[in-house]
This record gives C-alpha cells, structure tokens and sequence, in this order.
C-alpha cells in the first residue's frame, strides 16, 4: 500500500455528500492514534509444553483422538492444562474453539485460525492442529477423561519430526524405507547416545552432504541422493523412536529413516544394476565373483572412499596392463589377471549376491563383502610396436 495524492479520493460518501469516502481503487484511512496489537503468532511453549508446528487432521480419522473439554474459552493455555490433567503428553488445538489429545498426527500447515480465548495465538484452522508436546516426567496417570482412548496415562508423550531450529535451508523430507535393497544413504557418521536430528545435521554438514537421515533412534546416515531405490514410508508413523539424545524428536525406525535435506528436489535413485553397457575399451562384464576364502582372488588393491565406480576401476585396471578389474563392496577396487581366476579355482555367484552401490556411481553396482562386480578385457591389453630393423650387436666379445 502507497500514499496516493489527496485529491484521487475524490468519491463522496453515500450517506453525507460533504465527505469524501475514497474512489476507485483508493481509500481514506484514520488512525485512532493508537499502536495495534501485534500480529497472533504460535506460542513456542506454555510451562513444559512444547509447540510440535501445524499437523493435518481428519486425514482420515482424527490425527488426535480426544475431544477435551476445557475450563473456559479455548486458549493454548487452557487446552494444555485440560491435557496435562487428563494424563496426556500431545494436546492440539483446532478450528479456534476446539481441544484434544493423543497421539501423534501428520505434519502440514495453514493454522491460521486465531484462539477463541485469546486472540494473539493460532488455534489451528479448519482440518489443522497446532500440536503441543510435554516434555515434563510429571504427567499424570489419571486419563480416562476426554473420551478415552488416547494413549497410556503417562507415557503418551509422542515423538515428532523436527520442523523448526534447523540450519538454514534444511527441512524435513518424510519418513523412507531402508534396507529393502541396501542402505538408501551410503555414509554413516556420528550418532549414539547423543544423537539428536541436530546434531546429526550437523554431523553430515561438516562433511559437505547435503541430505542427513537419522535410524533406529541413534544412527546417523549422510549422502547427497537417495540410493538403493529408496521409497517413502507408506506408513509416516513408523518413523516413531525418539532420538537417543532427545527422545522427543523421531529418530527413525528398525529399517526406517527420518530424512533432512538442504537441496529441492531430494533425489532418490533407482535400484542399482551391475553395469553392462557403456564400458570402456574392450571391457566385458564377467559377473558376481565369489572372493577367495581367507584370501584374494586379485592382486592389487586400490581404495576410492568417495568415488569408486565399476568404469573407473577398469580404466586403471587396463592403464597398469591388467585384464580383470573387480570392485568390491562399494570402495574397493582389485586389479589381475584372467588367469587368476582360474588359478584360485574362482566362483561366480548369482547376481543377487553383489548389491553394494558404486560411490561414485550410485545406479550401477561395486560388489558386496566379499564378492567382486567382475570384468574381464577381451582382447590384447598393449599393442606392443616392433619396428623391423631391430638393431644388431658389433664387436661382441663374450667372457
């Protein structure tokens, strides 16, 4: 809005021609020369109440399963205090006038209703929560109010994804399924019984990924893409352990991950295959070799932490001379000879039996704990040239 001149309020008003009541897109304003509240905003916290953020409900079924009647008018704070009564450690306020608690809902946003009994904080809005969690030990375990079925007295405190105090640019990106084909983010840092999905971030930031994803409570995982065919939870509530160092934030699963990201669109890569096209030189792809017990079935070992790959393991294979390159779970890289197999009475295995991921490539496999991505050069390695006077010796006196 700009101040516009005096005389572009040039309408009269209908009820007194004398004054003028703005024009076409132009208004008179009067101030009463007093400063306005500020805006409602979300409360941050009430006591030991802890704000969650705004979280979809009726989706379908309540996201919260009680209806709690209040004393009052619906405020943050009266709808906390019925909870805290009622046994419950997750209270939600929504539509302006309506409280429950329970369990743990979906997060969304648009709670923008304002509260019925105090106009400065949201209430929800219609279909949203905002969700408040106690982080007290004290509840009580009295919760047959509010129409049962909520929760277990004082141990109906919910974990939640993390929606706020992260680093800027990072947010959270949904619960996904681990381990159906392999790890979905290859690194594994920091985490224990300090884990937090902070620090964690943090871990992951320090080592430059951009994606960081927390498990089984205290597990912390780093990359810049989702690998192995990665697939979001049907099922967001399964992500449901707190993390080991602050057991309101949800820490994962068994075989699911709370993922976080500083990059849009997060990338989630298909399930790798062993590479067969696009080989260089004479390459061929030989197949899952079994790895010599007690042993190995190649000589010559290189490590490529970051950025080994199937095509650059043969490339150095074949620069040393080498007609068989192996790579072996994800960073190893084995160069020798055909003839290597042959002499250690060599296996080739199904191919389910290598399923490590490439670093550097993450769609194409790298072997797996003792098995060989394996691919053998057809044909001469080194063009050798003769030339067709070679020389002679002169004066050659033995002794």
């Amino acid at each position: 809005m700009t101040t516009a001149p005096t005389t572009d309020c040039n309408m009269a008003c209908a009820g007194n021609a004398a004054e003028p009541c703005g024009a076409g897109n132009r208004l008179n304003l009067f101030w009463s020369g007093k400063t306005p509240p500020p805006p409602p905003s979300i409360v941050p916290s009430v006591g030991k109440w802890v704000s969650l953020g705004c979280y979809t409900d009726n989706g379908p079924g309540r996201s919260i399963a009680n209806p709690t009647t209040v004393t009052g008018q619906v405020s943050i704070e009266t709808c906390t205090t019925a909870c805290f009564n009622a046994g419950f450690g997750i209270a939600g306020t929504e539509f302006a006038d309506e409280c429950c608690n329970g369990g743990a809902p979906a997060s969304a946003s648009d709670c923008s209703m304002t509260c019925q009994g105090n106009s400065s904080e949201f209430c929800g809005g219609p279909n949203r929560l905002n969700a408040y969690n106690y982080t007290g030990t004290d509840l009580p375990t009295n919760n047959a109010g509010g129409g049962g079925g909520g929760g277990g007295g004082g141990t109906a405190i919910g974990v939640f994804p993390v929606l706020s105090g992260l680093p800027t640019g990072w947010a959270y990106n949904s619960c996904w399924v681990d381990n159906v084909n392999g790890r979905i983010l290859d690194t594994q840092t920091a985490g224990g019984t300090t884990n937090t999905i902070q620090s964690c971030i943090a871990s992951c930031q320090a080592l430059n990924f951009t994606v960081a994803a927390s498990e089984f409570s205290d597990q912390c995982f780093c990359g810049n893409t989702l690998i192995a065919g990665a697939t979001i939870a049907t099922d967001q509530t399964t992500c449901n352990m707190g993390c080991a160092g602050n057991t309101t934030q949800a820490c994962g699963g068994p075989n699911r991950m709370s993922v976080y990201s500083s990059v849009r669109p997060l990338v989630a890569l298909p399930v790798p295959t062993a590479q067969k096209t696009g080989l260089p030189g004479n390459w061929t792809y030989a197949g899952c070799l079994r790895e010599v017990q007690g042993g190995r079935m190649f000589p010559n070992q290189i490590i490529w932490i970051g950025n080994n790959s199937a095509t650059a393991c043969m490339q150095q294979c074949s620069t040393f001379g080498y007609t068989a390159s192996g790579t072996e779970f994800g960073q190893e890289c084995y160069c020798g000879d055909i003839t290597d197999v042959t002499a250690n009475s060599g296996v080739f295995g199904a191919e389910s039996e290598c399923t490590t991921p490439c670093p550097g490539d993450p769609v194409h496999l790298c072997g797996d704990g003792n098995r060989l991505t394996t691919y053998f050069w057809n044909g001469t390695v080194n063009n050798w040239h003769t030339p067709t006077n070679i020389g002679r010796y002169e004066f050659f006196v033995p002794g």
